[in-house]
């Protein structure tokens, strides 16, 4: 099966490199990966520069742009020749619960692959939110041995109009696997003003607690108690048409 990786925590995370070794044995896999951190950049694509592209090695490329250029740069680009059936983008370092999915690189990447028609997941693993210091290492090996042990299985699973969402805790085992709902998350995160040359400049300020709650089948309860969880969600957006008055009732 040819494989494209990529994720949005940058072409050296370990997340990444722990899926490529784990498949690599037993399929044809790429990598296309941001050179840099794009974590928090959704679906956005850099439509007015160019993007500094490198071949790091033998199938694996790093570009200077967010998870949905690198595979808008495969499937529109000529530098990878085989036709990729499968694409999968992480494993990131955090979760993607619920709410995250609307900010996350990581989902941005794998909803432009279904855009394209390709089957795509994207994987994540549950760590201490806000996260930041590279020494905290995250447990990657469950997913990826899931991920391995399971791949036919996903496929099937995922409909030509959506991408599945797939969440593990930081272990090694697993309670087992559930198909979520998505959880609401309330960020506690907050901003500061800093001046730097005589200029003020907004700064995120993160690492601060997060609020999950939801149905009590959510991914974020289901992941928190020691399951895998599996959501599939549309690719395309619906509208929502409740509530809606009469056309004729508006003054023109």
């Amino acid at each position: 099966m040819n494989i494209l990786l990529t994720n949005d925590d940058g072409i050296d995370a370990q997340g990444l490199n722990c899926l490529y070794n784990a498949l690599k044995p037993n399929h044809n896999v790429y990598i296309i990966a941001p050179k840099e951190n794009k974590s928090g950049t959704s679906q956005s694509i850099n439509m007015y520069r160019k993007l500094l592209f490198e071949q790091k090695s033998e199938n694996v490329f790093a570009i200077d742009g967010t998870p949905s250029d690198c595979i808008i740069a495969y499937y529109t680009g000529d530098f990878i020749k085989e036709k990729i059936d499968l694409v999968l983008s992480g494993i990131n370092r955090g979760p993607n619960l619920g709410t995250d999915i609307l900010y996350s690189g990581t989902c941005g990447a794998a909803r432009q692959a279904s855009l394209y028609g390709i089957k795509a997941f994207a994987l994540s693993v549950e760590g201490i939110y806000g996260m930041q210091n590279e020494k905290d290492e995250l447990n990657y090996n469950g997913i990826c041995k899931f991920i391995v042990n399971n791949l036919e299985k996903l496929i099937a699973m995922c409909p030509g109009d959506c991408f599945l969402n797939i969440n593990a805790p930081s272990q090694d085992k697993f309670n087992g696997v559930k198909y979520c709902s998505l959880c609401k998350r309330k960020y506690h995160d907050t901003t500061e003003t800093v001046e730097i040359s005589g200029e003020k400049y907004i700064q995120f300020v993160g690492e601060s607690s997060v609020e999950t709650s939801g149905n009590d089948d959510n991914d974020g309860k289901c992941v928190n108690d020691g399951y895998i969880s599996i959501s599939c969600l549309k690719v395309e957006p619906e509208c929502c048409n409740s509530n809606l008055l009469n056309p004729e009732e508006f003054i023109l």
